[in-house]
């Protein structure tokens, strides 16, 4: 019984007549065929050099639908030659963007290649390949295309850097179709985070203003209150690869670093966030940071809490959080599980509670008792 793979007899005569018939049909019959044998892996050598010679005639074939099937045809092949496939991705769109978007023959320096010499829906096929390595992410954001970077961005497996996607949400800061695509990746850097939900704040915040006839200073408080429950909320859901050095310096450049997210962090048992807080704000080591919070006198954190800027009014209910992490030894601790910070938190709002008779700010109740956000989802655009 004759084998699936000689279903097409690959004599040179017959290969011959079929190239030299001027019927487009035939070629692109042939096309078809030659390309599914060349992708079984059932050709004896001698016929899969032939195979690979037809397809070379094929790619400059007049016709473009010839070289449509050939591409369709060749586009998963892994064993397609290198120089057919590279001939194809920069054929004309309509030939080449199932090779660019789908062969696993073409390297990083072959889709590099690709975006400096194509155009627009070379670029989108590159964005839209089942892996885009950074440097080629980092390539197809310089082209400064809104399509093209939209098509990435939704594409998870995109390698897409803090760095590049800063610059995205930068570049594109008039998209906001790029910025809500962004937001809906499976996972950012905790930095990225941050800057979405400062940005949908801030939009909230001009809506406030503009169309609920809100005070400007009662929605600015209500706005920044939300934003800092969900930014500590987002740290609080990474547990792993949290960047919280990275999230904290770009508060500190935004001025997002507000004492209030500071206490918030604080009472929300994130001591390492509280921490790094202060470091950033003093200018100063982490290091020192603890030996003042540690300091037995406690002269040392009241150093530190002023020398922060941190309302003279919190230093009490500071003092108190840093003596109950010191009594449950959470400075001791790498981490820091959820049933740690319950522990912290419940100490803590009893401690405050019945240490502080009298009237002090209403809005550490409000830090004491809050709980970090479980479930966020991005808000779309306002």
């Amino acid at each position: 019984m004759q084998s699936s793979a000689h279903a097409v007899s690959l004599d040179p005569a017959d290969v011959e007549q079929l190239l030299n018939d001027p019927s487009a049909a035939n070629r692109a019959q042939t096309a078809g065929k030659v390309a599914r044998q060349l992708d079984s892996g059932l050709l004896t050598e001698t016929e899969r050099k032939l195979a690979e010679d037809i397809v070379r005639k094929l790619t400059r074939d007049a016709e473009i639908l010839v070289r449509q099937i050939l591409s369709n045809a060749l586009k998963d092949c892994p064993d397609v030659p290198h120089d057919v496939a590279l001939t194809i991705a920069k054929d004309v769109a309509e030939v080449a963007v199932p090779m660019v978007e789908c062969s696993p023959v073409l390297g990083e320096a072959d889709l590099l290649e690709i975006i400096r010499e194509q155009a627009t829906e070379h670029h989108k096929a590159v964005a839209r390949r089942q892996h885009v390595p950074q440097a080629v992410s980092s390539a197809l954001v310089d082209t400064g295309n809104a399509d093209v970077v939209t098509e990435l961005v939704a594409n998870n497996g995109a390698e897409l850097d803090s760095q590049t996607l800063d610059l995205i949400l930068g570049n594109f800061s008039g998209q906001p179709a790029i910025r809500d695509t962004v937001a809906r990746r499976v996972s950012l850097p905790m930095p990225i985070t941050e800057r979405l939900v400062a940005t949908v704040a801030d939009n909230v915040l001009d809506h406030l203003i503009t169309h609920q006839e809100l005070p400007a200073g009662v929605a600015s408080d209500l706005v920044r209150q939300s934003r800092e429950r969900v930014t500590l909320g987002y740290l609080h859901a990474q547990s792993e690869d949290r960047n919280t050095e990275g999230l904290v310096e770009q508060l500190r450049q935004s001025g997002r670093l507000t004492p209030t997210i500071v206490l918030r962090a604080l009472c929300l048992g994130d001591l390492p966030f509280f921490e790094l807080c202060l470091a950033a704000i003093a200018g100063i080591p982490e290091d020192n940071v603890r030996k003042l919070l540690l300091d037995k006198g406690g002269m040392g954190l009241t150093a530190l809490h002023r020398h922060c800027g941190l309302p003279e009014k919190w230093l009490r209910v500071v003092r108190i959080a840093v003596g109950v992490a010191k009594d449950q030894r959470l400075f001791e601790c790498d981490s820091i599980n959820e049933q740690q910070r319950d522990d912290f938190r419940d100490r803590l709002t009893d401690e405050v509670l019945e240490q502080i008779e009298d009237k002090f700010d209403g809005n550490i109740l409000e830090f004491l008792v809050a709980r970090p956000v479980e479930e966020i989802a991005m808000p779309k655009s306002a």
